[in-house]
């Protein structure tokens, strides 16, 4: 990197994101879902992760996904 950039200083721009992670509901989305459907915090992350898994199978990835399964659980 040295010889391509030279001997300035080295600056973190930035960090590394998953696009499979960056969608998720903020947990406090996560926590109204738990209360209202009186699971645990474990259970409606589990419930949401499993939904957005399901999404990715059908070709519903990122935000796409994510506001699938928020409209999903939502209805309930």
């Amino acid at each position: 990197m040295r010889a391509a950039c030279g001997d300035g200083e080295i600056v973190n721009v930035g960090s590394p994101q998953s696009l499979r992670l960056f969608p998720l509901p903020f947990p406090d989305w996560v926590l109204n879902y738990a209360r209202a459907k009186s699971l645990s915090y474990e259970d409606a992350w589990d419930e949401v992760i499993g939904c957005m898994a399901r999404n990715e199978k059908h070709g519903r990835a990122g935000m796409e996904g994510r506001n699938a399964c928020i409209d999903q659980f939502n209805d309930r």
